[in-house]
């Protein structure tokens, strides 16, 4: 690490000539904003939420960087939420919809090439007999949260059932998700003082 002017090291946010710092980790959240977020962040979280591996961008980072935005004045809510809402719910039916159709001895195949059994194992056991509570919960827990879905399509668990848990599960978690986003702008001078 080489030193820079005023004993600054280059791993940290840079000032040049007493300006404002700026991070470069996060330089792409001034160009994300309105029109393009708006696109953006719902069409990540239909994606992961139909079965599309997205470790780059999880959902519960989108909808962290939407509440970041929000609290910034960069997203509208009243726009991004229901967007937010209907890309999950919609993204969900896919992936549940899927497999469904490629059944339980597909989706382990497919989980045996992306090295996921034991993930796939841990959420069919609890879904095989969880109602719709069971899954609400399985839906809401990181970890568990992405591959409830194609199980729960896999195992055949009721399409009413899954609806209803998704729908609740959904709200809750973008409630949740988008609202820590919100909270965590807190002002650097509050945390020192």
């Amino acid at each position: 690490m080489r030193l820079l002017q005023n004993g600054v090291t280059g791993c940290e946010p840079r000032h040049v000539l007493g300006t404002s710092r700026h991070d470069d980790r996060v330089n792409f959240l001034p160009g994300l904003h309105g029109a393009v977020a708006l696109a953006l962040l719902p069409a990540l979280l239909f994606a992961e939420e139909a079965g599309v591996p997205l470790p780059f961008a999880p959902g519960e980072l989108t909808l962290l960087v939407a509440g970041l935005l929000i609290a910034s004045g960069g997203l509208n809510p009243y726009a991004f939420i229901p967007l937010a809402l209907v890309a999950c719910v919609a993204g969900s039916l896919v992936g549940y919809s899927w497999a469904r159709a490629v059944g339980d001895r597909g989706l382990k195949g497919l989980a045996r090439r992306l090295r996921q059994q034991k993930n796939l194992e841990r959420v069919e056991d609890r879904l095989r007999s969880a109602g719709w509570v069971g899954i609400a919960v399985s839906r809401l827990i990181p970890g568990l949260r992405t591959y409830t879905t194609p199980v729960a399509g896999a195992v055949k668990a009721p399409r009413r059932s899954f609806i209803l848990a998704l729908v609740s599960s959904t709200v809750a978690w973008v409630a949740i998700y988008v609202a820590l986003g919100i909270l965590s702008v807190v002002p650097v001078g509050h945390v020192h003082t």
